[in-house]
Formats: C-alpha cells, structure tokens, sequence
C-alpha cells in the first residue's frame, strides 16, 4: 500500500505436515558445522544457545517453565487450542520428558495442520470496513552481522540473543522497532512470541527490552506476570505454538489482532499496543507492533 503496488494484501500460511513432512528433522537445512556432531533439528541448534543464556547468563530455567505454564494456561480459555482441556502445572512440566537439555517435552512448540491468514489494507480503507481494526505501527526484519542459526562463532557476543539484539554491525531488530514506532518496551500491552522452543521466546523477550537479563529474568517471568488479563506482560494469551497450535507463528499474528479488537478469549484490558514477534534464534528474523486507531 505504501508504495502504491498493491491495495489489498493477505499474508497467509498453511501447513498439511502429513503430505509435505513433519519439521522435527532438518537435516535438509543444516550443514556440515553440525550435522557431524549429531545437531540435526531446530531443537539442537536452539538448546546449545539457550543453555549458554543459562549457565553464562544466568538466566533461571524457571523463566521458561513459567512461559510455557502461562501458555497452557491461557490455551484452557481457548476451545480452539489442542491444548484445550489439557491444563498443566509445575510437576506435570517437570515430569515431561528430556528431549534435548535444557529442553522437555512441553518447551517444545507443537506440530500439527492448520491455516491462518491476515488481510492488510490501507488504514483508510481499514476504517470503511466497520470492524476494528488493527494498525501496523511499525515492523522490522533482519539479523545482526555475523548471526545465522550455522554461526561458526559458538562464542560469540550474540551465541545466546534470540537475533534481535544489536550486533557488531550496529542497531539490531528490536531497536529499530521501537525507534521507528515512537514507542518504549514498557508500554506494550500483550505480546505473542514466537516459541519453537522455550528458551528462545525468553531470549527474545530479552532482546527487545520486554524482560531484564540475567537472574533478575527469574523475577519478571512469573505465571502470575505473564498471564491475562492482569499480569504485567501477558505473553501468548490464544497459548501459542506450545498450547495452541504451530502454523510457523501466523496463529499469533492472528491473535495480536484479535487482542486489539477485544476478542482475544484471554483479553486484556485496555489493550492499545499488541506485539508480535517472530522466528527467534533463526537466521532472519522479525517484529510487527500492532496498535488501535487510538495509538496513531
């Protein structure tokens, strides 16, 4: 719409993993850097770099236990969730199996088939359409020099961000997100992010300056913080690729419309500013924030 090539535009993703194959296995996208030494999954490459955030920075694992709880909490007020009327609590996530450490069962996201799609148009049609709307408020996409998910640099200053941060080469993701929104970290209302795996949603929280680094992460992800309708940041509130469904993240799109609109089943109160993020720790990644017609 900006550049006048188009004036309706619908982003949508469908997967049908039975015909086209399940995503567990990615030895088509790693290469020789890991393959040898046994990394052949997201869940490898992802597990190395968040357990660097918890023994180097000391990050709690709580912080993502308690993601993950708040996402199977929200998922029991969402009937559409595969989660739904499957609540989980602290024992029943520590009884879950190792998959790959620090990684249990339930840190990893779902797979399953399933279609989302969202429609784009300019925010003046938007207004004739006699629905609320959502308005793009600013979104940025890239990585930091030097970060790719095959990064031969395991040492290196951005091995535990999730990609947002800045890296050697100057401003990062999450920085020219809010410089070019006009808006603080502080005053997002709800955010759905993006959680292959546990530990890279905490990461990218991180990088975007939503929760603090460090041991101090255990302090600010609580359930009771992260939960809708009162917590400070509710995170994930349809229960995300972990309780709700995994559709390469386009259900949460969804979903920070929805909250916008007041018809999140998990609302929050209020909500100008919805956030979403995607694709941590993968060589390309992105943030949309997303705002009512008040916040323009």
């Amino acid at each position: 719409m900006v550049s006048g090539q188009a004036d309706c535009v619908v982003a949508y993703r469908g997967m049908s993993q039975a015909d086209t194959g399940r995503l567990g296995y990615a030895k088509y996208y790693f290469d020789n850097h890991y393959l040898p030494h046994g990394a052949a999954t997201p869940a490898h490459v992802c597990a190395l770099r968040t357990q660097r955030l918890l023994e180097h920075d000391g990050v709690p694992r709580s912080a993502m236990r308690n993601l993950v709880l708040a996402a199977y909490a929200h998922a029991q007020q969402n009937p559409e969730a595969a989660a739904y009327g499957k609540p989980l609590d602290e024992a029943g996530y520590d009884a879950g199996r190792a998959i790959v450490e620090p990684f249990r069962l339930w840190d990893c996201s779902r797979e399953n088939d399933g279609a989302a799609a969202v429609l784009v148009v300019s925010a003046e049609r938007a207004r004739r359409l006699g629905v609320p709307a959502a308005y793009i408020l600013a979104g940025a996409q890239g990585a930091p020099g030097g970060y790719s998910s095959r990064n031969d640099s395991e040492s290196a200053e951005t091995y535990i961000s999730a990609g947002f941060a800045a890296g050697p080469r100057g401003v990062g993701v999450a920085d020219r997100l809010w410089r070019s929104a006009g808006v603080k970290p502080s005053e997002v209302d709800v955010v759905q992010v993006y959680e292959n795996f546990s530990g890279p949603a905490v990461a990218s929280l991180i990088d975007h300056g939503l929760c603090p680094p460090g041991p101090a992460a255990g302090e600010f992800m609580t359930v009771a913080n992260l939960t809708a309708p009162g917590g400070r940041l509710p995170v994930n509130t349809a229960g995300g690729n972990i309780a709700d469904s995994f559709i390469n993240g386009m259900g949460m799109a969804v979903e920070a419309v929805r909250q916008l609109r007041g018809t999140s089943t998990n609302q929050v109160d209020g909500a100008a500013t919805s956030l979403f993020i995607g694709g941590p720790m993968a060589p390309l990644v992105s943030s949309v924030l997303f705002g009512t017609a008040e916040t323009l």
